[in-house]
């Protein structure tokens, strides 16, 4: 007979058999090739196996074989043999198994019936044991093992017991004479006060002083929301050092402003409205959402507004000129958003919590992020916030050299070409390769919190300092520099695109013949470590070729200014930070096998030296 293979999709609710046992258990689909599926199960460590596609069955037909299994058993006569049930074509190898779960878990869950009061004395089996299953004989009848009606035995004895004894403790109760309470003594009543004047010390130095790992956020808070403007307060038309401390306004109007409001709020509700439109190809998202891949919409009316706006006279350049109040509005707009994404977060399933977001502490839990991949009208927030990313820093350097060719009457300046043309690439390969969001460490185990809107929605405000070094201060170099800097700049975008692309097809299907060849080590998680390709040469060759990406930009502003410099070694202090953190988390998921990939790939980012 020809067996009809039922194909199962990402997050499909499943019944799959534990490994070494005959019994089933409730779970989902996190991954699958052709021959075997990746299950995480549902219990208290949401483990997770990989397991043959015979061991893993859909939900709903698995409980409708076994109410059918149920059912057919039950109308067995005694004396004739036992027929076996018809179950769905798909479980015929299963039917033992099925009945010996239905039938565990039926005698474990039973509840007796109340035997009726009867003078006459109660008959004696011929057989202990026929005895003993007849005396917890459930409302349903069925057949059972004799290891379990014994226990179920043992455990009504004992229930038996514990109830005539409090019976018995309570008629003393009732007949003995109360007694007065003893009167404690005075080193028991001084005790006591020391004690309740210790708890009432610390309950109110705990009210008063937050917990260390609230202390810890809110610095980084504090960080990470003042740096951008510290940063771009350095880099002005009349100056750009390091060795000051940068004039920081203190008024409201320097940081607010109506105009600001409108551009960013109109910005990202255009953001919104565009991506709903429904083309672009459908990918399936971890979170269950369906992404539709159409970023190059918003990015294409983006870059046609800009010369459209012009056309009928109005000025681009405010956003320029808005620069600060626009890095204000964001910021104010990331908080609201990570407030609000708290506040949904209450009622989220728990397979969709962060489990380093759900502490109890609200600055923490409100920084990391209570849940992992947030969807609000069946977008998902993260690759809006990736999309906002992208197009913020295009339209920024189209303003940039905007500004340049307004300033000096149409007269270009190559270098600046070249630097904005550089960051104008990776925002247009940021969205054109969306898809491969979904695979990236940053999307599967960072919460969407404080941390990372802050993170991802400034970044377009560090990176432009780039263009705006080159812009007020005029650095220019001859053309073999710069063909210079852009083949470090093409070595960079080739490691980075090339590693994310095929670490992206390689967790999307294995069996891909484009990545198919490539070496690879199992772990008892499910997922295979890539040691060949360009996971082979170091752990981390998409963060190496970023950190090049970036240097080739440095390079382009010169050695007179030291803030590029500056920018450079943070940028890559948060690479080495995110580095450690993601080994962290691979030993943890991976253990031994994650020792034998540090040893096929010793280093983590430069060969032979780190």
């Amino acid at each position: 007979m020809i067996r009809k293979m039922v194909l199962l999709k990402v997050n499909d609710r499943v019944m799959a058999k534990w490994p070494g046992s005959s019994l089933w258990f409730e779970g989902k689909i996190m991954d699958f090739n052709d021959i075997e599926y990746l299950v995480q199960f549902n219990d208290e460590g949401n483990s997770e196996y990989v397991l043959k596609h015979r061991d893993v069955k859909l939900f709903t037909a698995f409980h409708r074989s076994r109410s059918r299994s149920r059912g057919r058993s039950r109308s067995k006569s005694r004396g004739r043999g036992t027929r076996k049930a018809q179950l769905p074509y798909e479980y015929e190898n299963e039917v033992e198994d099925m009945v010996q779960v239905v039938n565990q878990v039926e005698i474990v869950n039973a509840v007796p019936e109340p035997e009726p009061k009867k003078e006459s004395p109660k008959p004696v089996s011929t057989s202990p044991v026929t005895e003993d299953v007849v005396g917890v004989r459930t409302s349903t009848p069925m057949r059972q093992s004799l290891r379990v009606a014994a226990m179920t035995v043992e455990k009504n004895e004992v229930d038996g017991q514990a109830t005539q004894m409090n019976n018995v403790n309570a008629t003393k109760k009732t007949t003995s004479v109360e007694e007065p309470p003893a009167q404690p003594g005075i080193g028991a009543r001084i005790c006591s006060g020391a004690s309740f004047i210790g708890s009432s010390i610390k309950r109110g130095f705990f009210m008063l002083v937050p917990s260390f790992a609230t202390v810890k956020v809110a610095v980084i808070l504090l960080v990470l929301l003042a740096l951008p403007l510290v940063l771009n307060r350095m880099c002005t038309k009349n100056k750009c050092t390091v060795m000051e401390i940068p004039d920081i306004p203190t008024k409201l109007h320097h940081y607010y402003d109506l105009r600001a409001v409108a551009i960013a709020a109109g910005f990202l509700v255009s953001l919104l409205l565009l991506s709903l439109i429904p083309l672009g190809r459908k990918v399936d998202l971890p979170n269950g959402s369906v992404l539709r891949c159409n970023g190059y919409i918003p990015m294409l009316v983006a870059l046609a507004l800009v010369p459209a706006l012009m056309y009928f006279g109005v000025d681009v350049l405010v956003v320029y000129k808005l620069y600060q109040h626009l890095l204000a509005t964001v910021t104010v707009l990331s908080v609201v958003l990570a407030l609000l994404l708290y506040i949904k977060a209450r009622n989220i399933p728990k397979d969709a919590k962060n489990p380093l977001g759900n502490t109890g502490l609200f600055l923490p839990d409100l920084s990391t992020g209570r849940e992992l991949s947030p969807v609000i009208l069946g977008l998902d927030v993260k690759f809006l916030i990736f999309r906002a990313m992208a197009l913020m820093l295009l339209l920024f350097n189209v303003i940039v050299v905007i500004k340049d060719l307004d300033a000096n009457k149409g007269q270009y300046s190559p270098t600046l070409l070249v630097a904005c043309t550089f960051q104008i690439f990776v925002a247009v390969d940021t969205i054109w390769f969306e898809e491969s969001i979904s695979t990236m460490y940053e999307y599967n185990r960072v919460g969407c919190g404080l941390f990372t809107l802050i993170s991802y929605l400034m970044a377009p405000f560090y990176l432009v300092i780039y263009s705006r070094v080159v812009l007020n201060h005029r650095t220019e170099l001859e053309w073999y520099f710069l063909s210079l800097i852009a083949a470090v700049n093409l070595i960079g975008y080739t490691l980075s695109r090339g590693s994310y692309s095929q670490i992206h097809a390689f967790r999307k299907n294995p069996s891909d013949p484009a990545v198919a060849h490539l070496e690879s080590l199992p772990t008892s998680a499910g997922r295979r470590l890539l040691v060949s390709g360009w996971w082979g040469v170091v752990r981390h060759p998409n963060y190496l070729g970023n950190i090049i990406s970036f240097t080739s930009w440095t390079f382009l502003c010169g050695f007179n200014f030291a803030l590029p410099w500056v920018i450079l070694a943070l940028t890559c202090s948060a690479y080495i930070q995110r580095i450690y953190e993601v080994e962290r988390d691979c030993k943890r998921k991976y253990g031994t096998a994650w020792d034998s990939y540090t040893q096929r790939v010793k280093n983590r980012l430069i060969p032979k030296v780190f």
